[in-house]
């Protein structure tokens, strides 16, 4: 029997097209580090770093062989899949490799989990966008500030004409946690846990670490509302999120098939 592996998909921190990248300087690590312990103590052993360096251009793209990876192995993604991001013309976007594990991973999420995913927006499909819970169906299509934090600038329903605006006096942002049993057919699976900026993706990484265990065995799509508070001036650790207010919007257990479209799309 294989033994189960996971493997971090790293991008780099750059946004300069220099080709000769520091490989050390890559995104999210310690938030791929919340995630790790957790699938340890579920059987998993590390398996290895993936870089996911960036090209200008897909055809300046390098081969990737995938042939290593197997059914039993777990690809993990902490950041955000930079789906969208050169198109949407992002300032402080993720830049993509191109590769054919890019591709595959984009394929496996879009259309069937996000119709549109970059730093500034995040538009759900109408299958997911008809599933948010009854109090978050405004929630579909969200644009969030790309400054200082991520919270939420404006969002709407999917059928919605007009846009609603968040409170003055708080801010609030979405995470994401996305989870396939296979990549592509008798591929690795998938295991995706992001916020749509650095801070607010550690913090939720550790949250499902700390508080939100059983989310990771329970949901193959979940997307939560997070009340975000300031941040200590020079914090020690990550207990200043303990109490932080998480919110499900959408959660779809593994027993529930999203659609026949997203599910053939993850097959892919």
């Amino acid at each position: 029997m294989s033994p189960k592996r996971i493997f971090r998909i790293a991008y780099h921190s750059s946004q300069r097209s220099d080709p000769r990248f520091r490989i050390h300087q890559l995104r999210d690590g310690d938030a791929f580090a919340q995630l790790s312990a957790v699938l340890y103590s579920k059987g998993y052993e590390y398996g290895g770093l993936l870089l996911n360096l960036p090209s200008n251009e897909p055809s300046e793209a390098p081969q990737v062989d995938v042939s290593f990876l197997t059914s039993s192995d777990l690809v993990v993604l902490s950041t955000r899949p930079p789906i969208n991001d050169k198109s949407s013309h992002n300032r402080h976007r993720v830049r993509c490799s191109y590769t054919d594990l890019e591709n595959k991973i984009f394929a496996a999420l879009r259309p069937g989990y996000l119709q549109k995913c970059a730093r500034s927006e995040i538009i759900l499909p109408e299958v997911i966008a008809k599933q948010l819970h009854s109090n978050f169906r405004n929630k579909a299509y969200i644009q969030f500030h790309r400054s200082q934090d991520s919270s939420y600038m404006r969002y709407r329903g999917y059928e919605d004409e007009f846009w609603s605006r968040p409170r003055a006096d708080e801010k609030r942002t979405a995470v994401y946690l996305i989870q396939l049993p296979a990549i592509w057919p008798g591929g690795p699976g998938l295991l995706a846990a992001f916020g749509m900026a650095g801070t607010e993706t550690l913090v939720w990484n550790y949250l499902l670490r700390t508080r939100f265990l059983e989310w990771i065995d329970s949901y193959q799509f979940l997307i939560a509302e997070v009340l975000l508070r300031d941040l200590p001036d020079r914090p020690i650790d990550l207990s200043f999120a303990d109490d932080w207010e998480v919110t499900p919007m959408l959660s779809i257990p593994f027993s529930q098939s999203i659609s026949k479209e997203s599910t053939d799309n993850s097959r892919h």
